[in-house]
């Protein structure tokens, strides 16, 4: 036998026994499990907008993030009223941010009052 010959049918084999076959339909439903998996694993910036959904109504539109800066959420609040039904919600809202967004790394939760809105 040729040994060029020989070299390719140990080729062949070991191509043919190495490659897996997988069918379509799972590669669909893999993938989408990995993008649902990596939305978990969000950003600063994407953790503004979970703790925006996560407030209610009436406290969004008093309340918007200004940074995510080394684990802290700042979030800027229209009134001393609204700071203190942010005070009493951060725990729940901190617990839940790490939960939904363990990436971004918040650790804590800084409310300041808005100063400009205030003097109006």
């Amino acid at each position: 036998m040729d040994d060029d010959y020989i070299l390719a049918e140990i080729s062949k084999e070991g191509r043919n026994k190495t490659r897996k076959q997988y069918p379509h339909s799972k590669i669909g439903s893999i993938i989408q499990e990995c993008m649902k998996a990596r939305a978990k694993y969000c950003r600063g910036y994407q953790a503004a907008d979970v703790f925006s959904e996560l407030l209610p109504a009436e406290l969004s539109a008093a309340c918007r993030v200004e940074s995510v800066l080394s684990g802290v959420l700042r979030v800027r609040v229209l009134s001393g009223a609204y700071l203190f039904q942010m005070r009493q919600l951060c725990p729940e809202l901190l617990k839940e941010l790490k939960k939904q967004c363990p990436a971004a790394g918040i650790k804590y939760i800084k409310l300041v009052v808005d100063r400009e809105k205030r003097n109006d």
